[in-house]
């Protein structure tokens, strides 16, 4: 029987933070269903940028574990700021994408070809999978 994976990340915002390094909370829901059960974690990772040619602002990420295949959760991405000196003023967008641990301890990122020699996860194309999202950063 093929697998499948339904994973829909959108992110819904960006907020302030209390913590001065991290002014930036990204909250990305996570749905996935149906995964093959030689993966067991999985990360989100997300990077803010300044259009204003100072490059990346900040990067931030949120994992956990994969029970049956399945992980429903809202995950809240602080994003702590590249150095002391950065500006959060000038972020402007960000972007995140999901990667999963799997087999052989190897990483999938599936908005990435597989790795060399490994096959690729039969990803279900036919149902809504966003292994990428990107915005604006909200004011």
């Amino acid at each position: 029987m093929k697998k499948q994976l339904l994973a829909l990340l959108v992110a819904i915002g960006a907020g302030a933070s209390a913590h001065a390094q991290q002014p930036f909370t990204i909250t990305v829901p996570v749905r996935i269903s149906n995964l093959p059960p030689e993966f067991r974690t999985y990360t989100v990772r997300c990077v803010v940028l300044s259009s204003a040619g100072v490059g990346t602002i900040g990067t931030g990420s949120f994992g956990g574990s994969i029970e049956g295949g399945a992980v429903t959760v809202d995950a809240p991405i602080g994003i702590n700021l590249a150095t002391r000196e950065t500006d959060p003023s000038l972020a402007t967008n960000y972007f995140c994408a999901i990667e999963f641990m799997g087999p052989g301890g190897l990483t999938y990122r599936p908005s990435e070809p597989s790795p060399a020699g490994i096959p690729p996860v039969p990803w279900d194309k036919s149902r809504p999978f966003r292994p990428r999202v990107e915005g604006a950063v909200p004011r």
